[in-house]
């Protein structure tokens, strides 16, 4: 009579195919299909890297072992996945040990319940990727002169998962080669590009505890190209400007005290990806936990952590999948709300320390706005003090003033109100040939002539007794109140005052702008505003400047002459506009708004 099939089932010595013993309550096939799809292949192939690391770990060999990951592709540029190897050199197993270990799902061998270094939990994961996403699985592996091959798939119809050591597999062989274990996977599907698989199996948080201290090394076969080797790293970000060092509360130390600190660090740029807490059980990175999560402010892209727990490495506060915490556990909540706390504390310090240095920068890059209106604004003043004596023939004292746009004295003379009239010297004013009265680089001269009627003192004659001090103008400046050089606190004027302050202006020639009023502080901390705020104090400037123009001119003109002040106010207003786009020498409203 002709046996059937399924008599062979857990006869594991009379034929060399049975059905795989599953211990799960569970139904099989729902939790085999949350490792199906080409989605998984990433986080598959992390399970099997951990294996192989946990085999190496079960012999003491915890740094410097190699893993080898081979992934061939008939395409050139393909993305299915023809073969798929994992190999190692650990421990391997006899076929004993593949039936008591690697055939049993759901069901941890790993060592773990032991107390033992490594990862395994769950019994299922590689191999449950493998018979969802594979055509073909086999499992070779050597053990003290042994070498076994057997084979193992999901049998659809039947909803098993069977396996043999028929077909191309084998039991018991002789070899002369160091134990091991390799994973062979055949005709798969895949959704990316295999360059970019390596790239995202690299960023895998599951074995980054592995690439940190093992070696790793993933081959491409693409086509008829040859072997393109890639050694898996993890870069934990360096070059960070600012480090906090905490220490764990009583509830979550670890024996060790060297692993007792919740780390955070502060880098000038955003992490992307980076911008994670990885917690870790002392083993292995348990999650990578968002920062954002915990506070959301700009700042939470700036930063990284790291934070061990040993409590996690038996908790329930591990989800099942390895992939973050669970929600609700006492662990979880515990962790995350000392996280939250220092977490909020670093951002509010880095804010603050942040804020200052912007104000400084906005200082900076202000005063550097702020001298080419200076700049401007002495010609300006040359100018006019140019035109009135050239109108009125003969200026007062203390409103003349000749030089160049940079404020040194360059003509033959100047009026001081400190000097008396015995050492003054007649003469007149005059522009020197070739020079354009207008140019506002014209200097002006004093010609000596004994019935002239403007004065001047020589200036080798200017005393020059430290005691004595001559008093000469330098044109006028313009100040943001939070300028160093302000004569007032930039807080004694608030965000209600005025934003131009001019009450300096007859005293010491400095007009003001004040930093704190909302017209000039939004528009100058926001680089892309910057244009609006040179446009801004500009025109504040120059309403004060025409406004002080026109009063001075006013005031030397006879009354009967005198024209209209509103007029005069607009000439002069608008010609200070002009003459300020037109000159090429100021480069205040040329903005880089990249």
């Amino acid at each position: 009579m002709k046996k059937k099939k399924n008599d062979t089932l857990f006869n594991m010595d009379r034929d060399f195919e049975s059905e795989v013993p599953v211990n799960f309550g569970r139904l099989l096939e729902d939790n085999l299909k949350k490792w199906q799809g080409g989605s998984q292949h990433i986080r598959g192939i992390g399970e099997y890297i951990t294996n192989s690391d946990d085999s190496y770990r079960r012999l003491k060999k915890f740094s410097d072992q190699e893993i080898f990951v081979e992934i061939y592709s008939n395409r050139k540029n393909g993305k299915k996945i023809d073969k798929l190897i994992i190999r190692d050199s650990a421990e391997g197993m006899s076929r004993s040990g593949l039936e008591s270990r690697f055939f049993q799902y759901f069901e941890s061998h790993s060592g773990r319940t032991k107390g033992q270094s490594v990862t395994g939990q769950f019994g299922t994961g590689g191999k449950a990727y493998a018979i969802m996403n594979f055509k073909e699985c086999y499992i070779t592996s050597v053990k003290n002169g042994r070498e076994n091959k057997a084979w193992f798939r999901w049998d659809g119809k039947q909803k098993i998962i069977v396996k043999g050591y028929n077909k191309d597999g084998y039991i018991d062989q002789s070899v002369e080669k160091q134990n091991g274990t390799t994973i062979e996977l055949s005709n798969a599907k895949n959704k990316i590009n295999l360059v970019d698989f390596v790239f995202q199996l690299n960023q895998l948080a599951r074995i980054r505890h592995v690439i940190k201290s093992q070696k790793v090394e993933v081959t491409l076969y693409q086509g008829n190209l040859g072997p393109q080797p890639l050694l898996l790293e993890y870069d934990i970000p360096s070059n960070y400007s600012q480090e906090w060092i905490f220490v764990l509360p009583d509830k979550l130390k670890n024996k060790n005290d060297k692993e007792n600190n919740f780390v955070l660090r502060y880098f000038e740029k955003p992490l992307g990806k980076d911008c994670i807490i990885d917690l870790s059980d002392g083993i292995s990175t348990v999650a990578d936990l968002e920062i954002s999560k915990y506070d959301d402010r700009p700042f939470s892209k700036y930063l990284y952590g790291e934070m061990i727990v040993h409590k996690l490495q038996h908790s329930a506060a591990v989800r099942e999948n390895r992939k973050g915490l669970e929600e609700g556990n006492d662990l979880t909540i515990e962790i995350e709300e000392f996280i939250e706390e220092k977490v909020k504390l670093v951002i509010n310090e880095v804010q603050i320390k942040q804020r200052q240095k912007e104000r400084e920068r906005n200082i900076q890059t202000t005063n550097e706005k702020i001298k080419t209106l200076n700049k401007f604004l002495k010609k300006c003043e040359l100018n006019f003090n140019i035109e009135v004596s050239k109108k009125l023939k003969k200026a007062k004292e203390s409103d003349i003033y000749a030089g160049d746009d940079s404020g040194e004295d360059t003509g033959k003379g100047f009026v001081t109100p400190d000097n008396s009239d015995d050492e003054l010297v007649n003469g007149s004013y005059s522009v020197p040939d070739g020079e354009d009265e207008n140019s506002g680089k014209n200097k002006v001269n004093l010609n000596p002539d004994d019935e002239g009627k403007d004065k001047a003192v020589k200036k080798d004659d200017i005393p020059q007794s430290p005691h004595k001090h001559i008093k000469s103008k330098k044109g006028l400046v313009v100040l943001m109140t939070d300028d160093p050089q302000s004569p007032i606190n930039s807080e004694e004027y608030g965000e209600n005052e005025y934003p131009v302050i001019d009450r300096f202006l007859m005293s010491d020639g400095i007009i003001l702008i004040n930093a704190n009023n909302p017209i000039i502080a939004k528009s100058r901390i926001h680089k892309q505003f910057q244009h609006i705020f040179n446009e801004r104090v500009a025109n504040y400037v120059l309403l004060i400047v025409a406004q002080y123009m026109t009063q001075k001119e006013i005031e030397m003109i006879p009354e009967v002459d005198r024209p209209d002040t509103m007029t005069l106010f607009k000439q002069k207003y608008f010609k200070l506009q002009q003459d300020l786009r037109s000159d090429k020498e100021i480069e205040y409203f040329d903005d880089n708004l990249e």
